[in-house]
C-alpha cells in the first residue's frame, strides 16, 4: 500500500477538488 505518514488521501482530494472547479470555470465560459 502507501508508506505511512503520507496524506494521500487529502492529496487526492484536493486534485479532484481542483479538477472539478476547473471544469465548472471551463463549462461557465461555454454558457
Amino acid at each position: 500500500m502507501f508508506p505511512k505518514g503520507v496524506n494521500w488521501e487529502g492529496k487526492v482530494k484536493r486534485l479532484r477538488a481542483r479538477r472539478r472547479s476547473e471544469k465548472l470555470d471551463f463549462d461557465d465560459q461555454i454558457l
